[in-house]
């Protein structure tokens, strides 16, 4: 039964120069998935190189010396192999301007300081799934014959002004859906699912809130 759960487990690679917080990283996630540690993003590299398809995520510190967090997602990006190792930000820096470039380098999440196991946990396992379903459609789907138009996005929001402003942020990027509850947003995803490229989905609503449209939407 153990090497039927070490085969199952799936490998994540910690770049933080702060050996406490790799310490930490590694506690709450060592029971269920192998880790890798690199102190910066040179480091981290070297690793890359020879376990790239052993690897199902990346947790990456911003602020590192030797090679820091956008030093590294700049080389990274330059290596296809590596394309498809969703990445997360694990940092005290969560300005706005660090998300937002490292958003243009293709991460996926961001994790504050200091960790809290549980959100920790959780989100790496969802990012994990939702990565290797992305994959496996994509494998068993048949190449396009010409370039697709811009995906859609599913706006839910109960409030109106909300839905404008997000638009607005939105046009001109992605096609634009709305949906002001849960159940409105479920028929969109019914008619017009193979679409949507993502949904921005508030919490609370009438008729149906966010939580019970995401347990609907599963199901």
């Amino acid at each position: 039964m153990d090497n039927v759960d070490n085969i199952n487990k799936k490998t994540i690679l910690i770049v933080e120069d702060m050996g406490m917080n790799r310490q930490l990283l590694s506690v709450i996630l060592g029971n269920d998935h192998h880790i890798l540690e690199a102190e910066n993003g040179l480091e981290a590299l070297g690793i890359l190189e020879k376990e790239y398809r052993n690897i199902a995520l990346i947790m990456l510190d911003i602020i590192m010396p030797v090679m820091d967090g956008f030093a590294f997602l700049e080389r990274v990006k330059q290596i296809h192999e590596d394309k498809d190792i969703p990445i997360i930000f694990v940092t005290a820096e969560t300005y706005k301007e660090n998300i937002l470039k490292g958003i243009e380098y293709g991460v996926c999440d961001v994790i504050a300081k200091p960790y809290d196991p549980y959100l920790v946990t959780n989100r790496v396992d969802q990012l994990i799934r939702l990565t290797e379903n992305q994959k496996r459609k994509r494998a068993g789907r048949p190449q396009p014959t010409r370039q697709k138009e811009r995906g859609l996005v599913l706006l839910v929001d109960d409030a109106e002004m909300n839905r404008v402003i997000l638009k607005e942020v939105l046009r001109g990027e992605f096609g634009i859906l709305e949906a002001a509850d849960g159940q409105e947003a479920l028929e969109h995803l019914d008619s017009r699912g193979d679409e949507i490229a993502a949904v921005l989905l508030d919490v609370i609503m009438p008729v149906m809130d966010g939580i019970e449209m995401m347990k609907e939407a599963r199901s």
